[in-house]
């Protein structure tokens, strides 16, 4: 709740100071609003009462007035946020200790690079201490990601298990001597020997050349591709 009143008086001020008003006059139309969901402002739940402010206001509306009902009403909205996360939120996978991570970077790091450490123990349902570097670092489990996969996850994984449809269609390996569909197996030296010496390919189709690029692009007759793999192609207009 303070770090969420903070943030809401820093934004009150900087509008103030961009629009040249009053920043206290921000704060006290503010305190002085209705809550969403609360059906009271802040200054009633704290006060008992209405603030003046430069809008004018019938007297009876300024009377003391004690308001009910906002524990229950504060439950309801802290509910009601949490239903709405978890409905795509799920949990993450349990660390144990010894297991290696990758933790977040730290502030003011700027290569970007999740440093390589390992799980030295768990002090909270999710908080745990990391050895990175000999550094211990104290990180939360959203902050930690899991370095390499464990032997029941790999063999989750084969290709055999994801995609046995596929798998058994693919051409069982002949054995040396008997051709395969790559091409003919010759024997070497004598016809005793059964040992594959060389395999005959069939030929590839040429691939298809590309016209060379202008002479104004640095290097004549060589082909520039793009990151995504097309043919960088400079316009015609800028050949002078």
């Amino acid at each position: 709740m303070a770090e969420s009143a903070v943030k809401i008086v820093k934004s009150l001020c900087k509008r103030a100071k961009a629009d040249g008003t009053d920043a206290w006059m921000a704060i006290l139309h503010w305190r002085n609003t209705p809550t969403e969901g609360m059906d009271s402002s802040p200054a009633q739940r704290l006060m008992s009462r209405r603030l003046k402010t430069s809008l004018p206001v019938a007297d009876s509306l300024l009377q003391p007035q004690v308001v009910v009902g906002v524990t229950e009403k504060l439950q309801w909205k802290r509910r009601f946020a949490k239903s709405t996360y978890d409905r795509s939120a799920k949990d993450l996978p349990e660390l144990t200790v010894g297991d290696q991570i990758r933790m977040k970077p730290l502030p003011g790091d700027r290569t970007g690079r999740w440093q390589l450490g390992r799980c030295v123990q768990k002090v909270a349902p999710r908080s745990f201490v990391m050895d990175v570097n000999g550094t211990l670092y104290r990180r939360n489990r959203v902050d930690l990601r899991m370095a390499e996969r464990s032997a029941e996850v790999q063999q989750a994984c084969r290709p055999e298990r994801i995609w046995p449809e596929c798998v058994a269609e693919m051409p069982a390996q002949t054995e040396a001597g008997h051709g395969s569909d790559l091409g003919e197996v010759e024997p070497e030296g004598n016809g005793d020997s059964h040992t594959p010496s060389s395999t005959t390919l069939s030929p590839a189709p040429a691939p298809a050349t590309c016209p060379p690029l202008s002479a104004h692009s640095g290097t004549p007759g060589r082909t520039v591709h793009t990151r995504s793999g097309r043919i960088s192609r400079p316009p015609q207009r800028l050949n002078w």
